[in-house]
C-alpha cells in the first residue's frame, strides 16, 4: 500500500505542469543569464589584466610582469631559468609584447574554455589563460 502511494505521488508530479521534469526548462533562462554574466565578467577582467600588463611592459618592469602574470612558473627549474625569461623580454621580446598589448587593450576578447583571445580580424593578437584560482595569465 505504501509503495502504491509513493508511485501515485511520482506520477502526479510528472503529469503536473511546472513540476518534475518540466522544472529544468524553467531554469534555463536563469542559467543562460548566469553564463552570460560570467562571460561579461571574464571579458572585463581579461581587459583589465591586459591594461595592467601593458603598464608594466611600457615601463620595462619585466621582473614584475613575469612574476604577476606568467602562468607557467612550474616550468622554472631554478631562479636562473626565471631570470633567463626576464632577460628575453628585456632584450628580445619587449617591444613586440608592448605592441601586442596595446592592440589587445582596444579589443573585446572572445572567452572560451578558460581562454581570453584578443583578435584583430582573423589574427590573434594576444591570449590569456585563466588559472585554477581565476586569475588571468599568459603562457609561452
Amino acid at each position: 500500500m505504501k509503495n502504491s502511494w509513493v508511485l501515485l505521488v511520482i506520477v502526479s508530479l510528472i503529469q503536473t505542469p511546472g513540476c518534475a521534469s518540466d522544472s529544468s526548462t524553467q531554469d534555463e533562462p536563469k542559467d543562460m543569464a548566469v553564463a552570460s554574466s560570467s562571460i561579461a565578467n571574464d571579458e572585463e577582467t581579461a581587459r583589465s589584466t591586459v591594461k595592467k600588463m601593458l603598464k608594466l611592459a611600457e615601463s620595462g618592469d619585466w621582473d614584475t610582469y613575469v612574476d604577476r602574470y606568467y602562468g607557467e612558473t612550474q616550468k622554472f627549474g631554478s631562479p636562473d631559468e626565471r631570470r633567463a625569461l626576464v632577460l628575453r623580454f628585456e632584450q628580445h621580446w619587449g617591444s613586440r609584447v608592448v605592441v601586442a598589448l596595446r592592440k589587445a587593450s582596444e579589443i573585446k576578447p572572445a572567452i572560451k574554455e578558460g581562454r581570453a583571445v584578443f583578435k584583430n580580424g582573423d589574427k590573434e593578437v594576444f591570449a590569456l589563460h585563466k588559472d585554477k584560482n581565476g586569475k588571468w595569465t599568459f603562457h609561452l
